[in-house]
């Protein structure tokens, strides 16, 4: 949560809260230590930094490291 709102404090949080739809103060309340954002907030945030959010299934991610022989 730190590392996040660090990204989003250094791409401007006025322009990241313009960008992802949101209000500067709400955008400032959702990323704070007692904010609890919803997981579409975080992900229109994601999307005014340019990112893509990608959830990988931890079994797929394990058998692509035994098929190359990374782990045994």
């Amino acid at each position: 949560s730190a590392v996040f709102i660090t990204v989003v404090r250094t791409w401007g949080m006025s322009q990241i809260a313009r960008d992802a739809g949101l209000g500067r103060e709400g955008l400032y309340k959702a990323l704070s230590a007692e904010g609890n954002p919803e997981f579409a907030t975080i992900m229109k945030v994601i999307a005014a930094l340019g990112l893509q959010y990608m959830r990988l299934h931890r079994m797929s991610v394990f058998k692509w490291f035994e098929t190359d022989g990374l782990i045994s």
